[in-house]
C-alpha cells in the first residue's frame, strides 16, 4: 500500500501536480502511524507526527 502511494506521488511529481502528490506522500503516515504510535510510545520512540494548532 505504501508503495503504491509513493509510485503514485512520483508520477504527479513528474507532471509537476505537487498538491496532489502530498496527498499520496502523507496517506502512509495517515494509515500506519496510527496504528503503530501506542506501540512506538510503548517504546519510548519520540513522535514524528505533530499536533497542528496544539
Amino acid at each position: 500500500m505504501m508503495k503504491g502511494h509513493l509510485l503514485a506521488a512520483s508520477e504527479l511529481m513528474q507532471l509537476k501536480d505537487y498538491k496532489a502528490a502530498e496527498q499520496h506522500i502523507g496517506h502512509p503516515v495517515d494509515e500506519l502511524y496510527g496504528d503503530l504510535e501506542p506501540a512506538l510510545m510503548a517504546r519510548g520512540v519520540p513522535p514524528f507526527v505533530s499536533v497542528q494548532g496544539a
